[in-house]
């Protein structure tokens, strides 16, 4: 409804398999904001134009591109396709929440890796952060697909392609960046007048790779038929965190320090900090203005402790 110009809706697919449209893409996501959806799987949108196959160039590639993982809002694994497979939910808080929020996991769309995705919205602002496990080096790419022009505050340069194995060939106007350790950077699309920011955020102590490309499927969407430039953030290793932050308007939302551990996350926003408890399987916000001004952690004062203990959890 583009009534609700910095309405933010999300939605996360972590069901089984299905017996019709069953894509590679687990965990992927679908967002819609401003009016206008910011986050297509290009794969359903593909399935739009299937009566029209007789009249679109190149329709064998464009079928096969949408078909694959790296054409999803979704990771892929070394630079392959996911496995069918279905995924399982960790949590759901839903209105009755003062965070809305989702998470789920599978391990079964790719050999030895665990891959689970959290999503919260509080405030008109998405926060997305992706766990993966595994007991070998492996390379994670995460991607992100939407229509309109789209801009990056990270110095790009021009590059061949994304890669030489499959599905990677296809991507054209490609570009390389580097997010380096500490920092972030933000990719903007804009569609007539509105704008979605999605800052990745590299909190560890190695380089983060990223890439814009333009996928090859050009779906019609509204009835005009346009490319969805893409982002793919890489992380190399045993373990990957990804951590993403998207709100709509003119400048990205300010984001202060992230700490994480194995078992909780803190990222500190305008109005006070959200925290991600994995072992728990919930997402809180506590209020934290003076630590966000001064961009520091400060103790925990008698408020936070009783909030936490509200819910059954300890600081």
């Amino acid at each position: 409804n583009k009534t609700y110009y910095k309405h933010l809706q999300a939605a996360l697919d972590h069901r089984p398999p299905a017996t019709t449209h069953s894509h590679q893409d687990k965990l992927s996501i679908i967002l819609y904001g401003g009016g206008r959806l910011f986050g297509c799987d290009e794969g359903s949108l593909y399935n739009i134009d299937a009566g029209k196959s007789s009249n679109v160039p190149d329709w064998n590639r464009r079928g096969a591109w949408g078909f694959h993982s790296l054409c999803h809002n979704t990771i892929t694994v070394d630079k392959k396709n996911q496995h069918f497979g279905g995924g399982h939910r960790l949590y759901f808080q839903g209105d009755d929440s003062p965070v809305r929020a989702v998470g789920a996991w599978t391990d079964n769309v790719f050999d030895g890796v665990r891959f689970e995705r959290h999503l919260a919205l509080r405030n008109g602002v998405l926060i997305v952060v992706d766990r993966l496990f595994s007991d070998t080096v492996r390379t994670y790419d995460l991607t992100h697909h939407s229509f309109g022009m789209v801009t990056s505050d990270v110095p790009m340069q021009p590059i061949a392609a994304l890669g030489s194995e499959t599905m990677y060939n296809l991507p054209v106007d490609v570009k390389k960046g580097v997010i380096k350790d500490g920092s972030r950077g933000t990719i903007s699309w804009e569609q007539e007048g509105a704008r979605m920011n999605y800052q990745v955020i590299n909190a560890e102590t190695s380089p983060m790779e990223l890439y814009t490309a333009t996928g090859w499927a050009n779906v019609a969407y509204q009835n005009v038929r346009q490319p969805a430039p893409f982002l793919m953030a890489r992380k190399t290793g045993k373990t990957a965190l990804f951590k993403a932050v998207i709100d709509f308007g003119g400048s990205p939302v300010k984001v202060g320090r992230i700490r994480a551990s194995q078992e909780k996350m803190e990222i500190y926003l305008p109005g006070g900090r959200l925290v991600f408890d994995f072992k728990a399987g919930k997402v809180f916000s506590l209020p934290c203005n003076a630590c966000f001004v001064k961009n520091v952690f400060c103790p925990p004062n008698v408020d936070d402790k009783i909030r936490l203990a509200s819910q059954g959890l300890e600081v």
